[in-house]
């Protein structure tokens, strides 16, 4: 029998995610994101289509470098503004019964024993059907909005994500026993203290003695997506990842990737298994971007774009200084972790 291969859709709570200008076509929806029934909708025509599950990228900066200001972001809605992507969740899950919604959160700008409440509030009211898309993020705004004078160093960022999801490990399948949930009406205890624990982590970022406020969920833990290309971002999918997000021009890149993932994988198993007795990954979930020709035949007739609604050059201008500035600032460390933003 042929394998399956998952076909997930990819969104982003605003109104130009990767497609810059097609907002302005008569019949497109997505200045329609800020209305709860958007997402509803989306959510039932993807279950309708068969798609496993929805990816929902996030940022939480503004590309600021074109021309020294956000101003052609704002202008031509460059992933500005855009909403937080959990809110959303439970309101498509209770619209749908099988599709799954893969949520980017930045590791980074997260106190994991909020961020595991968080997902274990999800997973309850999804029946199971929530993933963690974990990124380290990559903007200096949002650093300088969050705290800091700018962002942590790149190996830095993923000591303090390989810690994050460590707490949120210990309390999604540590803190509570399987059975220590009781519900007895009668005698009106609906947990045993006996058997929730808290976890008394003590590491170089965080302090977490406490137990978890969330029961068992139907997963506990949810399904760990992981966005990034550079050696410790491999490093980082095969301790923890089920599936990785990345992006390759061409097969050969994506080939080079994939096996690398699979060494990395390899060499780590043992210690994988040994710490957390989870099962290693199985699967590389593989995004290529595909360029069509404009004049290329197709199943689906397009209409042109006007050419007062074609997007001026600006657009990938906008982001690729901004990524400029990043190299700019950290050339020794920087990779293209960058998959589902943030």
């Amino acid at each position: 029998m042929a394998e399956r291969i998952p076909i997930n859709a990819f969104d982003m709570s605003c109104i130009m995610h990767q497609s810059p200008g097609l907002w302005a076509r008569p019949e497109d929806q997505s200045v329609r994101y800020k209305d709860l029934r958007y997402w509803t909708e989306l959510a039932q025509l993807l279950e309708r289509g068969k798609f496993d599950s929805l990816f929902i990228a996030d940022v939480l900066g503004v590309y600021d470098t074109y021309q020294g200001s956000a101003d052609a972001s704002i202008r031509r809605a460059m992933q500005i503004p855009v909403h937080d992507p959990v809110v959303p969740v439970s309101a498509m899950a209770a619209v749908t019964e099988k599709l799954g919604f893969g949520i980017t959160v930045s590791a980074t700008y997260e106190q994991p024993y909020a961020l595991a409440r968080r997902f274990g509030t999800l997973d309850h009211l999804t029946d199971g059907r929530i993933a963690w898309n974990i990124v380290t993020s990559y903007l200096d705004g949002a650093a300088r909005n969050l705290g800091m004078d700018r962002q942590m160093s790149h190996d830095d960022r993923y000591d303090l994500a390989a810690e994050v999801v460590d707490v949120c490990y210990q309390l999604w399948e540590g803190s509570w026993e399987e059975d220590a949930v009781v519900e007895d009406r009668e005698a009106q205890i609906y947990a045993d203290p006996e058997k929730v624990h808290g976890i008394d982590h003590q590491g170089r970022f965080f302090s977490v003695p406490g137990i978890s406020m969330v029961e068992p969920s139907p997963q506990r833990t949810p399904v760990i997506w992981q966005a990034g290309t550079s050696p410790a971002g491999r490093a980082f999918a095969a301790r923890n990842a089920e599936a990785v997000f990345t992006v390759a021009p061409t097969t050969a890149t994506l080939r080079t990737y994939v096996e690398d993932i699979r060494r990395t994988l390899e060499g780590s198993q043992a210690h994988w298994v040994q710490l957390h007795g989870y099962p290693t990954p199985s699967f590389v979930e593989a995004v290529k971007s595909i360029a069509i020709a404009a004049n290329a035949p197709s199943a689906y007739p397009r209409k042109p774009l006007p050419k007062d609604i074609v997007p001026p050059l600006t657009e990938p201008l906008i982001m690729r200084q901004s990524m400029e500035r990043v190299v700019l600032h950290a050339r020794q460390e920087f990779d293209s972790d960058a998959g589902g933003r943030q």
